[in-house]
């Protein structure tokens, strides 16, 4: 995931959003990358120790640079449009923490509003 621009206002520092995990055997794993490491719900997880070795700069993106950390999406709608409904991914609503980037990721024609978080907790399901 890499933002296609990043907005000059800073987002809240914390707040609640929508993520897409990739679901291997009922656990939550990367969507893109990382798919060997479990995301365990209902704890704060830090960026950091999630990120792939081979991303060691702290910094994405062509002309949008803008440090690592999670892509949360604002609503469930992005966050379902980036899915594309696949069903090996799923969408879960998550707090964040340490935000400090907002912008906007592109797929397809859609362009959706996007947080960028230094920690993230995947909260149970009700």
């Amino acid at each position: 995931m890499c933002l296609i621009t990043v907005l000059k206002r800073k987002p809240k520092k914390t707040g609640i959003g929508w993520k897409v995990f990739c679901v291997v055997n009922g656990r939550l794993c990367g969507e893109w990358r990382s798919l060997s490491r479990v995301r365990p719900k209902d704890k704060w997880l830090k960026e950091k120790a999630y990120r792939d070795s081979n991303l060691v700069t702290g910094q994405l993106g062509g002309e949008t640079r803008y440090p690592l950390g999670w892509h949360v999406f604002k609503n469930k709608k992005d966050a379902e449009l980036w899915n594309h409904g696949v069903s090996t991914r799923g969408v879960h609503r998550v707090k964040y923490r340490g935000a400090h980037t907002q912008g906007t990721q592109r797929t397809g024609d859609f362009i959706l509003d996007c947080i960028v978080a230094k920690k993230i907790k995947i909260l149970k399901e009700a």
